[in-house]
Parts: C-alpha cells; structure tokens; sequence
C-alpha cells in the first residue's frame, strides 16, 4: 500500500511539473495581416493557416530568413516580385533551427485559420503552454516568428512537402509567461506578412524540349543498330 501511494505522488509530481514547467503564450495578433499576392493585386486572404516557430534567443539563425529576396511581404507585394521557389521558401524556413509551436495541454500544433480582416486568435485569446519552453518567474525571452500557409495542411511539414504557397514575418522576441493567468502582451507588435505563390522553377523553351526529343530518338536509332 505504501509503496503505491509512494507511486502516486511521484506520477502527481510528474504531472505538476510537466504542466506547469512550460512558458505561457498569447497567440493574438491584430496586425500581422496574411496577404495573397498571387493574383493581379495583393488582397486579405482568409484562408491561410498561420503559425509560429520559436528559438532561445541567439541560438537560431535568423539569417536564413532574410537570404535573398526570401522576407516579408505586404499589401503591395505580388508573386512576380516576389522572387523565390515554394522549395527555398521551405528549406530556409524549416531549416532554420527553429521549433513550431505545439500546444502543450493536448500536443497538437498551435494552428489558427485567418479571420476576414487578417485577424488571428488562437485559444480564444488564453494564454496557452507550448511544450518545450519553460520561463521561470515569466522573464525568459525567446525569438518568433510567424509563419502562413494557404490550403488545409494540417501541419508545417505537410505544407511543406506539398510545396503550399507560404509566406513569413519577421523575427521578433517575446517574453513567455510563467502560467496560464500571467499578464501576456499579444503578438501584435510585428509587420503583416504575405502569403504568396512563389515565382515556379524555369519552364524548358520550346526549342529546348524539341532538341532533348530528337536527342532521345537518335539514342533509341543507334541502339536498334546496334
């Protein structure tokens, strides 16, 4: 009987600690509005999943997300200006050493859908856990950074393998809570962002296509004589 309650209170200290041990955050922004630029002119779009990554502050590189013309977009941005492939977007994101946010009360990705104006509102606004922080006494700053998708992907990665336009914000930091009723500034300090189709890979001329036809045909000849 000892020994079970002894078993008991190990499993309710475990408990305790895994959810309270996290930082809290406030996933709210009001201005960090996600654009469609790949028609004639940059609209809000309501259908782009938005998330964010996060870093301790100094241990991520950050400059992979500026390579290029691989930044942040507006509401004049189109996808000819735009400048990059669906491909280096995902590899400059997904290799950046940063880690997308999972809610740590049910293990899902912190994933919220666009409202008509831009608006995001994850949680109903709480603040929530994300697993792998922790900030003791609510001081432990991390850097973030937001990232958008357009189509119903249920996570980064499979966005990413089906090579979803995609679009990021700056990298901003942010001081996480130490609990869920800590006061919490929202995510609303950083740049709107724009979700984009990225310009596609160079499409062979026509020329090109009929010279690799007739250098097929040659082949399939000299190999039948032979």
């Amino acid at each position: 009987m000892k020994k079970i309650l002894t078993i008991g209170l190990v499993v309710a200290s475990f408990a305790a600690t895994s959810s309270f041990g996290q930082g809290y955050f406030n996933f709210v922004s009001s201005k960090s509005q996600a654009y469609d630029g790949s028609g004639a002119s940059a609209v809000l779009d309501t259908a782009v999943n938005v998330t964010f990554l996060w870093a301790n502050v100094g241990t991520a590189n950050t400059g992979i997300l500026a390579t290029g013309s691989l930044k942040t977009g507006n509401n004049t941005t189109l996808a000819s200006t735009v400048g990059y492939t669906d491909q280096q977007a995902w590899t400059a994101i997904l290799g950046s050493g940063f880690t997308p946010a999972v809610n740590a009360a049910n293990s899902l990705p912190a994933i919220q859908a666009t409202l008509a104006n831009g608006y995001v509102s994850y949680n109903g606004g709480a603040n929530f856990g994300v697993t792998g922080t922790s900030s003791p006494g609510g001081t432990t700053q991390y850097a973030l950074f937001f990232v958008g998708w357009t189509g119903s992907y249920a996570n980064l990665a499979a966005a990413a393998a089906a090579g979803a336009p995609v679009g990021w914000s700056t990298v901003f930091t942010y001081t996480a809570g130490a609990s869920s009723a800590a006061t919490l500034s929202q995510m609303s300090g950083n740049p709107s962002f724009g979700v984009f189709s990225p310009v596609a890979a160079p499409i062979p001329e026509p020329t090109t296509l009929a010279l690799a036809g007739l250098s097929g045909a040659s082949l399939l000849l000299f190999r039948r004589r032979k």
